[in-house]
């Protein structure tokens, strides 16, 4: 019984082995892969080698095969795994319907995909990310009702996180998600040069529009990259919303001939590309210097209340900001008198106790406030000019009428100096 048991144990050996080395590249599938190289000539940068899968093989067969165009030959065939147990000694059933699991055949390009593209958007920002650290995508599952990727990403170091569906096909906006992150990345590690230039380009002139351009600039060309590349796989940007900010969306729509045209020539961003950035975003947005979604980009709240956090959050819930400044106390703090002067930030000025005495320090410290008649007892927004913009001054005796304070700015939607003064209904303290 043992020899027969050690005979078949020999047989199935030699057999499995047998079965292992016949394994050669079928004519039919080479003839089709010739086809398409030709089709795609063109398009690749490595032109003599074409590299054929045949998933109908097993996996300890080998199926992956590397194929000399020029010398007609095949130059390295190797096993290669495919899946969770796809192709473990049976042949890997195949299907072209949409949405299926199974595989299908497919052509894929590979030296001239991303890794150009890559290149091109560095050449761009004119970053110095070496080519010897290279990003690494990583898909994190999403294991919801959706079947789509998310439009988040998470870039750190050159750790790409994208969040997916398992059951996403949605290929070409996944990678235009990851390159909109990877551009952040680029716009990092720019010459130190070059990022000085840029700022002295766009700050030179200290008024709007140059300064609200450049507050965008960083999210609306990442934003340009993205869509440039699923055009560059889908023949076309997205249409319609490209980034949930309106300012940003509308923003990036305007850039796009202009940045997609510098990356085509292999050109970098330069002064020439600010100047014109800035006239983009003029003609773009030419309410900008008095709309508050636009003002609240950059704000610093200066107020007394024991609760700093819930005065901000107040303003937080109805306007978006990139960056916001919060100083406490009022009385005695000059800081706030600077930033003011200098016009970095929107300056929202929020009274809420020793109501008299906090409005006749404010009026002896911004000259602006003195030609308004503030009563310390009454509950009111004013929107005024102040030596370098727009101020707002919120004087209100309770949480609830900070609330309505920024519940009002955003209904009326913009600055207006006609009507500087408005009274809040009173609320029970």
């Amino acid at each position: 019984m043992k020899k027969v048991l050690l005979f078949l144990s020999v047989c199935g050996l030699v057999a499995l082995v047998w079965h292992c080395s016949q394994s050669s590249l079928d004519p039919v599938l080479l003839r089709r892969a010739t086809q398409e190289y030709a089709a795609r000539k063109g398009q690749l940068n490595n032109s003599r080698y074409v590299t054929i899968v045949d998933y109908r093989k097993s996996i300890v067969q080998k199926r992956l095969f590397v194929y000399d165009v020029q010398k007609q030959t095949v130059v390295l065939s190797s096993r290669v795994a495919h899946s969770f147990w796809s192709g473990l000694l049976y042949p890997t059933k195949f299907s072209n319907v949409e949405g299926s699991e199974l595989s299908c055949t497919g052509t894929f390009l590979t030296e001239k995909g991303l890794l150009a593209r890559f290149s091109q958007l560095r050449a761009f920002y004119g970053s110095v990310w070496p080519d010897a650290v290279p990003f690494r995508i990583l898909l994190s599952p999403q294991l919801d009702a959706g079947t789509t990727f998310t439009n988040q990403a998470t870039t750190v170091g050159n750790l790409v996180l994208v969040g997916t569906h398992p059951a996403s096909r949605k290929f070409a906006e996944a990678t235009a998600v990851v390159f909109h992150e990877m551009s952040h990345a680029l716009s990092a590690q720019q010459r130190l040069g070059l990022q000085q230039q840029l700022e002295q380009w766009h700050l030179r002139d200290a008024q709007p529009p140059h300064r609200d351009a450049y507050h965008l600039m960083e999210e609306a060309l990442a934003t340009v990259a993205g869509e440039w590349l699923y055009a560059q796989q889908v023949g076309q940007p997205e249409t319609g919303e490209w980034y949930q900010d309106s300012y940003i969306d509308r923003y990036a729509h305007a850039l796009y001939p202009l940045m997609t045209g510098y990356i085509a020539r292999g050109q970098q961003i330069d002064q020439a590309f600010v100047q014109e950035a800035g006239a983009l975003f003029a003609r773009t947005f030419p309410n900008a210097a008095t709309e508050y979604t636009n003002l609240f980009r950059y704000v610093l709240y200066w107020t007394d209340s024991d609760d700093a956090g819930q005065v901000v959050q107040a303003f937080r819930a109805h306007f978006r900001s990139n960056y916001t400044r919060t100083i406490t106390p009022i009385v005695g703090e000059a800081k706030p008198l600077e930033y003011i002067k200098a016009g970095d930030y929107l300056p929202v000025i929020v009274v809420t106790r020793n109501h008299e005495a906090t409005l006749r320090y404010l009026r002896q410290q911004v000259p602006a406030l003195r030609k308004f008649r503030l009563q310390p007892t009454q509950s009111f927004v004013l929107s005024t000019t102040g030596p370098a913009g727009p101020l707002m001054l919120v004087c209100a005796h309770n949480l609830d009428e900070v609330t309505a304070a920024a519940q009002l700015l955003n209904k009326q939607g913009h600055f207006d100096p006609a009507h500087p003064l408005v009274l809040l209904p009173p609320t029970a303290k």
